[in-house]
């Protein structure tokens, strides 16, 4: 009687821990499905993007004209410089690996095939919700502070992730939508750049 009994509690006991580790698992993979949607918070096509800002008439072009190997190229121009960035986009994060500034009309068509890292600087993170927090290297941090903030500009009203970065004395808040990547950014609360043009690359 007493061997039957402590088989059964034994077997009632393993059954509640099989269970628990399937509620776990199953937990799991429905924040794992949730999470990996960071990748669509950058472009997802060819595109150029048009900034101003609001304080004076400056501005500056985003242009998004290569998209492969999971990495995405901008080539951003202002009135005074050009710059080409390459990001890393997975499913856990957007991370800016390699960054150079070039000299007017010399960029090259292709900044991805064989690019040799010099940045390591990560732009969004899993899991997408607030609070996520990541630190840079010389005493800053970003965080997610908003994930469904609604952004609205003359080319059309967006929900964004915001992503606001800090150290002792600089704040920034950048946007991000689903499928076009940064739509605004505010400075230190009151500069202000948002995207004022969206014209798909064919």
């Amino acid at each position: 009687m007493k061997r039957s009994l402590n088989a059964r509690i034994l077997a009632i006991g393993f059954l509640i821990i099989l269970i628990s580790i399937t509620i776990t698992s199953k937990k799991t993979i429905n924040v794992s499905k949730i999470d990996n949607k960071v990748l669509r918070y950058y472009p997802t096509t060819e595109m150029t993007k048009i900034f101003k800002s609001n304080l004076q008439d400056e501005g500056f072009t985003h242009i998004v004209d290569r998209i492969e190997e999971g990495k995405v190229q901008i080539k951003q121009v202002d009135l005074l410089t050009r710059v080409v960035m390459v990001y890393d986009i997975t499913e856990d994060y957007i991370k800016l690996i390699y960054t150079e500034e070039v000299a007017k009309d010399e960029f090259k068509d292709n900044y991805i095939q064989g690019v040799i890292p010099n940045r390591d600087d990560f732009i969004l993170k899993v899991p997408i919700e607030v609070g996520t927090k990541w630190y840079d290297n010389i005493g800053g941090y970003f965080e997610i502070i908003k994930t469904n903030a609604m952004v609205e500009t003359p080319t059309g009203t967006f929900e964004t992730v915001v992503v606001r970065y800090k150290n002792d004395d600089f704040t920034v808040k950048e946007y991000y939508a689903e499928n076009i990547g940064l739509v605004k950014i505010v400075l230190n609360n009151y500069g202000e750049y948002q995207l004022i043009q969206l014209i798909p690359r064919n």
